[in-house]
């Protein structure tokens, strides 16, 4: 058995596919930190939450933003040819240092995993040199991938699974304060859903049985037709909502581009 075991798992690393998914999901996840990054870096966001009264960004925080845009550009451009996977380690090195100095976010947390397996993607590409059909890598990186995001949905589901959350009482704090503090403009269908704890206890219930479905799917029979629409509106509904826009569209992109 531990000899049977040993070579299903070789033969599952040796295993490749088309390179062309995971190509077109180190662009997509380039593009959308590198648009967080270059906001984050003109808007001193990540200074003014590590230190409230700074008008400065530390110079430490902004040689890794720097940094950090650079590495993006790689991932997303595919330039230079084959320095594309070091870019990909070296930001998640950088965000890593990021995550735990300066913020910590679980969105960094993410980007730093994520970056570590886009780091072994050999393939060459980018939106300056398009994968060709011919070109292959190693599959184990977009398994690991599909796994990575099952387990991010049903551990946020399972987070979820509270009776503050499933009250609806943590949701109606969220949308009073997009409505009040940040004068969010929501249609009245959903301003009476906000200020209805009935309304806001059913959303949040099927926030938590959609990402219990999504994973279970992810796992089992990921099939895009299956679960890329429920990603979607999982986190648009999540942004619209909560006010989550760059993890959502790291993970719909994750799910989207790597499932079959």
């Amino acid at each position: 058995m531990p000899s049977t075991v040993a070579d299903r798992f070789g033969r599952w690393l040796a295993r490749d596919v088309p390179a062309s998914p995971l190509v077109w999901f180190r662009v997509a996840f380039g593009a959308i930190w590198l648009v967080y990054d270059v906001l984050d870096l003109i808007g001193s966001g990540t200074a003014h939450i590590y230190d409230w009264l700074s008008t400065t960004p530390p110079s430490g925080l902004l040689v890794l933003q720097l940094g950090l845009i650079a590495c993006e550009l790689s991932l997303v451009t595919g330039k230079p040819r084959r320095g594309v996977p070091a870019a990909a380690l070296f930001a998640a090195l950088l965000r890593g240092i990021e995550w735990r100095t300066y913020l910590e976010l679980n969105d960094f947390a993410y980007y730093v995993v994520t970056a570590l397996i886009l780091g072994h993607v050999r393939a060459e590409g980018g939106l300056l040199e398009l994968p060709t059909k011919a070109s292959q890598t190693p599959r184990w990186p977009r398994d690991v991938l599909v796994f990575a995001a099952a387990w991010i949905y049903f551990a946020t589901a399972l987070l979820k699974a509270n009776a503050t959350w499933l009250s609806g009482r943590h949701l109606f704090v969220r949308l009073e304060y997009l409505r009040a503090a940040l004068g969010w403009p929501y249609p009245d269908v959903v301003n009476r859903c906000a200020e209805s704890l009935g309304c806001d206890g059913a959303l949040a219930l099927a926030a938590v049985v959609s990402e219990l479905t999504l994973a279970c799917l992810l796992v089992l029979r990921p099939r895009r037709r299956l679960v890329a629409p429920i990603a979607i509106v999982i986190h648009g509904v999540g942004a619209l909502l909560t006010n989550v826009w760059f993890f959502g569209p790291s993970l719909v992109a994750q799910v989207v581009l790597l499932t079959d």
